[in-house]
C-alpha cells in the first residue's frame, strides 16, 4: 500500500490533472492507475502519453514483476515449512537421484531404491530414528526407545515375562532395519553376525535348494542359532514383503547372554527343534 501511494503521488507529479475534480478524486484516479500498472494488468483506460510517462510506466511494471516473484517465493517457503517432513524427504530424494545419475545406476536398481524411499516416507516420514535418538539425553532416549519398540517387545514371545532390566538392556541395542520383498537377509554359509526380530511383515526360511521350510511373521525371531552355537548359517532367509526388523548384533548378544543367564535358558527352550 505504501508503494502504491508513492507511485500514485509520483504519477500526479508527472501528469497533473487540469479538470475541476477534487484533490481526492485526482488521488483516487492516480491510485487506480498505479494499482493496475503495478499489477501489470493495465486496462488501457489510462495510458501514458509522453516519453517520461511511458518510462515511468515501464519502471512501475518492472517493480510489479519483482514484487510478484518475491511474494511467490515467500509463499512457497511458508508452504514448505508447514510440512518439514516432506521437505526432509524430498531433500534426501534429490541427493539420491543425483547419486543415481552420477553413478549411472541401472533402472532395475533405481526402481528398488525409489520403492525403498517411498516405503520409508509412508512408514516413517523418511526419518532415521537412530540418528534422531542419538542426540537425546540417555534417560530420555531409553524411555523413547521403549515406546518406539513396544510393538516388537509386546509381540515377541521371548520378551514375555522378562525382567525390566533385561527389556531396557536389549531394547537399547535393537537397531531398525527394513527388508524389501525378495531381499535375502542372509544366506546359507554366511557367518552369523546378527539376530533378527520381526516387527512387521514376514520372511521365509529356505533350505540349500531354495525350498521353503517355514514362514515367520510379526512377533517371531530368527538367526539366533548361528549366534548361540557359534556356527555358520544353516538356512537362507528371504523377505516375502516389506518387513520391519530389529537387529541385535553378535557382540551385544554375547554380552546379554552373560549378563542375563535366564535369557540363554529361554532362548534354548524356544529354539529346540528349530
Amino acid at each position: 500500500m505504501i508503494i502504491l501511494h508513492w507511485i500514485a503521488c509520483a504519477w500526479l507529479a508527472i501528469r497533473p490533472l487540469t479538470d475541476n475534480k477534487t484533490a481526492l478524486s485526482h488521488y483516487i484516479w492516480s491510485f487506480y492507475y498505479a494499482t493496475t500498472t503495478l499489477a501489470t494488468v493495465g486496462y488501457g483506460d489510462i495510458t501514458p502519453q509522453t516519453d517520461p510517462e511511458r518510462i515511468f510506466a515501464i519502471v512501475i511494471m518492472l517493480i510489479g514483476m519483482v514484487m510478484y516473484a518475491y511474494l511467490i517465493g515467500n509463499i512457497a517457503t511458508l508452504l514448505n515449512r508447514i510440512d518439514p517432513a516432506r521437505v526432509h524427504y524430498e531433500e534426501n530424494l534429490d541427493r539420491v537421484h543425483a547419486f543415481i545419475r552420477y553413478r549411472s545406476i541401472p533402472s532395475t536398481l533405481v526402481r528398488r531404491i525409489t520403492d525403498y524411499y517411498d516405503y520409508m516416507w509412508e512408514k516413517r516420514l523418511g526419518y532415521d530414528e537412530s540418528a534422531i535418538l542419538s542426540t537425546l539425553p540417555t534417560a530420555l532416549r531409553k524411555d523413547i526407545v521403549l515406546y518406539l519398540k513396544r510393538d516388537v517387545i509386546e509381540r515377541v514371545t521371548i520378551f514375555h515375562d522378562a525382567s525390566e532390566d533385561f527389556i531396557h538392556d536389549i531394547a537399547a541395542h535393537l537397531h531398525p532395519q527394513i527388508a524389501m520383498p525378495g531381499d535375502y537377509i542372509f544366506n546359507i554359509g554366511d557367518i552369523g553376525r546378527s539376530m533378527y526380530f520381526i516387527s512387521k511383515g514376514s520372511v521365509e526360511i529356505l533350505d540349500s535348494d531354495g525350498n521353503q521350510l517355514i514362514v515367520r511373521s510379526a512377533g517371531e525371531f530368527f538367526g539366533e542359532l548361528a549366534l548361540l552355537h557359534k556356527r555358520k548359517r544353516s538356512a537362507s532367509v528371504r523377505a516375502l514383503e516389506y518387513t520391519d526388523l530389529y537387529v541385535l548384533d553378535v557382540a551385544t548378544f554375547d554380552r546379554i547372554l552373560a549378563d542375563h543367564p535366564d535369557f540363554r535358558t529361554r532362548l534354548v527352550d524356544l529354539t529346540v527343534g528349530r
